[in-house]
């Protein structure tokens, strides 16, 4: 058991014990370090962070099949789960507060943690869940017979509607005795929004460039992926990151419309023309949040692309 789950220290031991942690929890074929790549250094580099503690979680996760009953297989989520909760380097005499954050997969099983748990929930103080298929996946069942990672992400699958019904009843869906956001990738097709979002309500849902891998990715503290995270936690946010996207990851809507379409409420027919790529989509988005559909597509069909596949982001959300 002890090789099945494994941890890591992003933070260099120092001299006064911390009793937070923050727990990062990697996904579907992921690793303990290449799945965060620079995050933890920027969240270790700040400040604002210093009484909290850095951790990895590792577990196996592989493509190969599973042989259950011949040689191997990798673990269900729910005993991935078990074995993180069970484990005495997250336990209540080692740390009072727990922050997870979680990518994919991960995010499944931090949330079974979660329902599973009464002790874990109330020490967890904030949870940030990227590209988490908490919804599902239709594509899974086509895979589940080789893969029991593969068959516990089934969309309307017995371990996503256990799990659904469970984080409901406990009032995780509207009154979590925690911070907790959930970010979804604008060009992740692995994991579509409906699945990422789609389960929790809209307040808690933050949208950042990047696919389903790219956007974990960070070469400055102002990368959205650190930004959420800081935010979240209640930590200064630093770097080049534009008012504009501050408002969206925090749920904002309404402040990124006027933002990017300052005229409209005097002049809703005059649609803005000066918009890269990133600010059509950012406001198509935001006007999509707040019910208005027809003026986000609006947006887009009247916004020429540098590039991006503007109306193709919006039309995945809107499935």
């Amino acid at each position: 058991m002890s090789k099945t789950v494994e941890f890591i220290n992003f933070r260099p031991a120092s001299t006064a014990k911390n009793k937070t942690a923050i727990v990062f929890v990697h996904g579907f074929t992921g690793d303990v370090e290449k799945t965060w790549r620079r995050i933890p250094e920027f969240l270790r580099n700040d400040p604002s962070l210093n009484e909290w503690d850095l951790l990895g979680v590792g577990y196996q996760s592989n493509r190969r099949f599973d042989l259950t009953g011949l040689w191997s297989s990798d673990a269900r989520l729910e005993e991935i789960a078990n074995m993180v909760h069970a484990r005495p380097e997250l336990s209540a005499g080692t740390y009072t507060r727990l922050a997870f954050v979680a990518h994919s997969m991960g995010g499944l099983v931090v949330q079974q943690a979660l329902v599973s748990y009464e002790d874990l929930r109330n020490r967890t103080s904030h949870v940030v869940l990227f590209g988490t298929p908490s919804g599902g996946l239709r594509k899974a069942r086509f895979a589940s017979f080789w893969k029991r990672q593969i068959k516990n992400m089934e969309a309307g699958g017995p371990f996503i509607t256990a799990l659904r019904k469970k984080w409901t009843l406990l009032r995780l869906d509207t009154s979590p005795p925690f911070a907790f956001i959930v970010v979804a990738g604008e060009t992740d097709q692995f994991v579509p929004p409906e699945s990422s979002l789609g389960c929790f309500p809209q307040p808690v849902g933050s949208v950042i460039p990047g696919n389903h891998l790219t956007m974990l990715d960070a070469d400055s503290p102002g990368a959205p992926c650190v930004q959420i995270i800081l935010q979240t936690l209640g930590g200064s946010p630093q770097g080049a990151l534009s008012a504009a996207k501050v408002a969206i990851e925090t749920g904002e809507f309404g402040d990124i419309v006027r933002r990017l379409w300052p005229n409209r409420d005097t002049d809703p027919n005059r649609l803005p023309t000066k918009l890269d790529d990133y600010g059509a989509m950012q406001l198509a988005i935001a006007l999509e949040r707040t019910g208005d559909s027809a003026a986000a597509l609006a947006v887009l069909k009247s916004h020429k692309p540098e590039g991006t596949d503007v109306l193709g982001v919006l039309a995945g959300r809107l499935k």
